[in-house]
């Protein structure tokens, strides 16, 4: 168990990794100096741990602690910036499908209640 829990501390001083969703031989391909390449990169992003533990915070809140590393600006910029993208699917979905639908009208309000105290410096 120890060994395993300092394979995850080396895993989060490394700021920076790169993910690609669809790791299947149609996308990946072999370099003539033996390195290996990735075509379809729309499929890959670059991620820091500060991303992943916003998703985290937003939906357990302070349930689980962050790690003592963590970069506070980073993360409260990827918390606006889920947040803005919650709010924005909310207001497609009304503007766009059916701009009565209560489930996505109290969506689009919490998120902008929500996006409001991200700004003024409250919660979430």
């Amino acid at each position: 168990m120890q060994q395993k829990m300092s394979e995850i501390d080396e895993v989060k001083t490394q700021e920076f990794s790169l993910i690609h969703g669809e790791l299947t031989p149609p996308h990946v391909f072999l370099l003539e100096n033996g390195e290996i390449g990735l075509i379809d990169i729309e499929g890959a992003k670059y991620f820091d741990i500060e991303y992943e533990w916003a998703i985290i915070n937003l939906i357990y809140g302070n349930k689980i602690p962050l790690p003592k590393s963590i970069n506070n600006e980073k993360l409260k910029f990827y918390k606006l910036y889920l947040k803005v993208g919650d709010f924005s699917v909310a207001t497609d979905y009304l503007m766009n499908v059916d701009g009565n639908d209560k489930w996505f009208r109290d969506l689009r309000e919490s998120n902008m209640n929500d996006l409001k105290n991200m700004i003024s410096g409250s919660s979430p």
